[in-house]
């Protein structure tokens, strides 16, 4: 497995972690025999250069050369990405290749029919038998709606970012292992005066999951004795809504916690007034960690205490599948959009798309790819690799390079564990459109039991009404197309951990 600098990791991978994902089609274009391709890809903060652009750059010469296509490149916008694709599907006008992350959008997409069945076009193809462990999860009634590529770094999900030194000078000597001890490290930082916690988002959204998981309910679905379950509505769940609303009855947490974002508690962390900053996926901790550090402040990952009941506890962790390819309904030319996806998987491809040209942006030395100057300032060329391999993104960013030391303190409280079945599973339309019809009343009860505005002891009603309303229908789906697959084991993909990493950011400094 090649090995990249980190200085490659720092120059792309913000952008890349940043990028939602979406893409084109195929006809014969005015240039002789050669066809055209469309592609329509998800926005991201990166600006192209002076004399590059979107459309004029040495990946899309590289591909227009190499591949015999015509190419089209649409970049969504940053804001309003979702919307705008959504509205070009069901208008007609996404006329070609769709990249997007996950399959929750492919089920809502075929459920409004705008995307063509692939089974035709990819049979005795490389594409029909890629990656095939994951591809039941873009099958849909039977048709194959998607070619999926696995996340490279799945077992990402919260972490906690800690001040060890206002923990040592506490009294602590060590992180706490215990629930009591957690619950007393918070006393301490609110004698302080510090928010204890800084966290943000709905009570059962993935920032609040390790405290969820100290109750045993970290994942939203899970599976229990051969049957698919709904966490925020089990006995368990109960239990954690009494504990969090004590803690913002006592002050632990922010008062106005559901109206937060990320940035907002990232700017209380830094400026001193936060103990506890939970995040809910680990890639900004890569800037604060440092910047912290050298304003003089001890900030760890703080691995999770045991829960409630003594067992361990962990966190809720990501979506398994990265980038997924489809193909809007419609598109005039399929087997050219198909073509072109094939030639974009090609290792050649994926090399110049994800590292740029061999001489003029790396060198080799050995196994590794070493990036020139000029291979240092390509962030721009996130737009052209949403479509990487699990490979090529493993390479790039994951746990071979520097960003180790802030990925494998988070995968370590994640991996293993619970994992949501429904994640594996292909996405059923119905299903998810009574999950989406639903979500308001789980985010909503949730959040106002916790800031005290509604009573715990009304959970059981909640719970009773979000089955009637279509809940239990959603469960006996699940639990039906689980033991139709021949109720598999699911598990998330774990890589071993790289000769580069320490362990320098975990509470103790060591692996």
């Amino acid at each position: 497995m090649k090995r990249i600098w980190s200085l490659l990791v720092v120059a792309l991978t913000i952008a890349s972690l940043l990028a939602a994902c979406t893409g084109g089609g195929g006809e014969t274009s005015g240039d002789g025999d050669r066809k055209k391709v469309k592609l329509i890809v998800g926005g991201n903060v990166q600006e192209f250069p002076e004399g590059v652009t979107k459309d004029d750059n040495f990946i899309m010469d590289y591909w227009r050369e190499h591949s015999g296509f015509d190419i089209e490149i649409e970049i969504l916008p940053l804001e309003g990405g979702d919307e705008k694709l959504n509205a070009m599907l069901v208008s007609g006008e996404a006329n070609g290749i769709i990249i997007k992350g996950g399959t929750e959008w492919l089920a809502n997409m075929v459920n409004q029919d705008v995307l063509e069945p692939l089974d035709e076009y990819i049979a005795g193809t490389s594409l029909e038998n890629v990656y095939p462990d994951i591809q039941s999860a873009a099958t849909i009634d039977g048709k194959r709606y998607g070619i999926l590529m696995p996340d490279a770094i799945a077992a990402q999900g919260a972490a906690f970012l800690v001040r060890k030194d206002w923990v040592l000078e506490s009294g602590m000597t060590d992180q706490p292992k215990t629930f009591a001890e957690f619950n007393d490290m918070l006393k301490k930082f609110k004698d302080r005066g510090v928010v204890p916690i800084g966290i943000s988002g709905p009570p059962n959204g993935a920032a609040f999951s390790p405290f969820m998981g100290m109750f045993g309910i970290p994942t939203e679905f899970a599976l229990r004795d051969g049957k698919v379950v709904f966490n925020p509505v089990r006995p368990e769940a109960k239990r954690y809504l009494t504990y969090m609303s004590q803690l913002y009855k006592d002050g632990m947490i922010p008062k106005d916690f559901s109206m937060l974002n990320g940035q907002s508690l990232q700017e209380m962390f830094t400026g001193g007034q936060i103990g506890l900053f939970v995040l809910d996926y680990p890639w900004p901790s890569k800037t604060i960690i440092p910047t912290m550090t050298e304003a003089g402040a001890d900030v760890k990952f703080m691995d999770f205490p045991t829960g409630a009941d003594g067992n361990p506890s962990y966190s809720r962790a990501y979506f398994p599948i990265g980038p997924s390819a489809a193909i809007a309904k419609g598109t005039n030319d399929v087997q050219a959009a198909v073509e072109f996806i094939e030639f974009l998987l090609k290792p050649e491809t994926q090399e110049v798309t994800n590292y740029g040209i061999e001489g003029q942006h790396f060198t080799r030395d050995g196994d590794d790819i070493v990036p020139t100057q000029e291979g240092l300032e390509i962030a721009w060329s996130v737009y052209f690799k949403q479509l990487a391999t699990p490979e090529e993104w493993y390479n790039m960013y994951g746990v071979m390079a520097e960003w180790a030391e802030y990925y494998y303190p988070v995968e370590r409280n994640s991996a293993k564990n619970d994992v949501d079945p429904v994640f594996f599973m292909p996405p059923q339309p119905e299903l998810v459109a009574k999950k989406i019809d639903l979500a308001t009343k789980v985010d909503t009860f949730y959040t106002e039991v916790v800031m005290g505005q509604r009573s715990v002891d009304e959970f059981d009603a909640f719970a009773q009404d979000w089955l009637k309303s279509g809940g239990q229908d959603i469960l006996d789906g699940y639990t039906e197309l689980y033991e139709s697959l021949g109720s598999p084991t699911f598990k998330y993909n774990e890589y071993p951990v790289g000769d580069k990493y320490t362990g320098a950011n975990l509470f103790n400094g060591k692996r």
